[in-house]
């Protein structure tokens, strides 16, 4: 009786011959070869992520903000910080993958997916968001987007809303 390979047929017992195990051993290393080289350029051509520049915040007026406030309003109006998922919503994921499964894996699905929740601990953010915001409200400063760059102003609340009137009186005139 025979085994039937992907592409040879051999007996039990008996080898391929030495020319077809050439060029198996060769059409290998070609595409071997050939998937590192396109891997390489790749990897080349792929973008890589703007780095956050410092001169995208600006500040007028008497404003100094901390290097770690200057550091994440520097990232620029599109960051955003991934939301914490709740245990319930987590439990819900699990029980709806859980009903894709087979019947009779379901059970032991919901099992090891409820391991993997209590192994599993939430990453935390090192961007300080928070603490950014905290820093805006205490000290009375707005947040204003300066350019089309993703850049920030940074000035005291009553200067806002000082510029605010003089923009708005000088845009439109009011009649009596």
């Amino acid at each position: 009786m025979g085994k039937r390979g992907a592409c040879l047929v051999t007996f039990e017992g008996t080898r391929p011959p030495r020319m077809i195990r050439y060029w198996s051993v060769l059409t290998k290393v070609s595409s071997y070869e050939a998937c590192s080289l396109t891997l390489s350029e790749l990897r080349a051509s792929a973008r890589t992520a703007p780095t956050a520049r410092k001169d995208n915040v600006r500040t007028l007026g008497d404003v100094t903000l901390p290097d770690r406030i200057n550091l994440v309003l520097a990232r620029g109006p599109k960051f955003a910080v991934e939301p914490d998922r709740t245990a319930p919503e987590l439990l819900s994921l699990v029980l709806r993958v859980s009903g894709l499964a087979p019947d009779a894996e379901a059970d032991r699905c919901v099992s090891e997916g409820v391991d993997v929740l209590f192994k599993c601990r939430k990453k935390k953010c090192d961007v300080p968001v928070r603490q950014t915001e905290s820093f805006l409200r205490t000290n009375a400063l707005s947040l204003l987007p300066s350019d089309k760059e993703g850049g920030f102003i940074v000035l005291k609340e009553s200067l806002c809303k000082e510029k605010a009137e003089q923009a708005i009186l000088s845009a439109f005139t009011f009649k009596k």
